[in-house]
C-alpha cells in the first residue's frame, strides 16, 4: 500500500516535469523562430552604433577646430582693443595739450569779424597741434 502511494506520488511528479517540459519546448520553438529577426535587429544596432561613434567623433574634431578659431578671433580682438585704447589714449592726451594750448594763448576781449569771441590761436598753438598729429602719427606706424 505505500508502495502504491509512492509509486502514484512518482507518476504525479512525472507527469507534471512532462508537461513542463512541453511548455518548455514551445517556448524554445518561438524563440528560435525568432532568431532571425533577432540577428537582424542586433546587425541593424550594431550598424547605427557604429556610424554614431564615427558622427561623434567628426563633432569632437569640428568643435574642437572652432574653439581654437574662436581663441584665435577673440586674441585678435583682444589685441585691436587693447591698441584702440591705446590710440585713444594718446588722442586723448594729444587733445588735451592742444586744449591747454589753446586756453593759453587766446587774447582776452578779442572778436572776429561776426562781433563774436574769437579763439586767436598764435603759432604755439598750430606747432602744438602738429606736434600732436605727429605723435598720433608715430603711434599708428607703431602698431602697424
Amino acid at each position: 500500500m505505500i508502495g502504491l502511494i509512492v509509486d502514484a506520488l512518482i507518476l504525479a511528479l512525472l507527469v507534471a516535469v512532462l508537461g513542463y517540459a512541453v511548455l518548455l519546448h514551445r517556448r524554445l520553438r518561438a524563440l528560435q523562430a525568432g532568431a532571425p529577426e533577432l540577428e537582424q535587429l542586433i546587425a541593424r544596432l550594431s550598424a547605427t552604433s557604429d556610424a554614431t561613434g564615427t558622427l561623434v567623433d567628426s563633432l569632437r574634431s569640428e568643435v574642437l577646430q572652432a574653439a581654437s578659431q574662436f581663441a584665435a578671433e577673440r586674441a585678435g580682438a583682444q589685441r585691436l582693443a587693447d591698441e584702440l585704447r591705446l590710440l585713444t589714449d594718446r588722442a586723448d592726451r594729444a587733445a588735451a595739450r592742444l586744449a591747454d594750448t589753446i586756453q593759453g594763448t587766446r587774447v582776452p576781449g578779442a572778436t572776429s569779424a561776426g562781433g563774436g569771441p574769437a579763439g586767436v590761436v598764435a603759432t604755439a598753438t598750430k606747432a602744438s597741434a602738429r606736434r600732436s598729429r605727429t605723435e598720433i602719427e608715430q603711434a599708428l606706424n607703431q602698431l602697424r
